[in-house]
């Protein structure tokens, strides 16, 4: 996966990393952060609704589609921002 992001002062940012890593830390992570979370966080319902095994899965299935641009945004300033698989 890729995440460009071009400034309109031309001062480009690139990150690049594989699929698999993130879909890895999607689903071990929340695991160990949620350990060390307050009581008050971690309680919370909303984060247990979040199913990350499945949205780690989803990630996976990314893999397939090399090259889709997810999102590619302008701002009025000129910022560009590309997320590519």
């Amino acid at each position: 996966m890729k995440i460009e992001v071009c400034p309109s002062n031309g001062k480009k940012v690139k990150i690049v990393f594989p699929i698999s890593l993130l879909a890895f830390i999607l689903r071990f992570g929340p695991r160990i952060a949620i350990k060390h979370m307050s009581k008050e966080i971690n309680e919370s319902p909303d984060l247990k609704e979040v199913d990350f095994k499945l949205l780690a899965r989803a990630f996976y299935q990314l893999k397939r589609y090399k090259g889709l641009k997810l999102v590619e945004v302008q701002s009025r300033d000129g910022t560009r921002v590309t997320v590519q698989i």
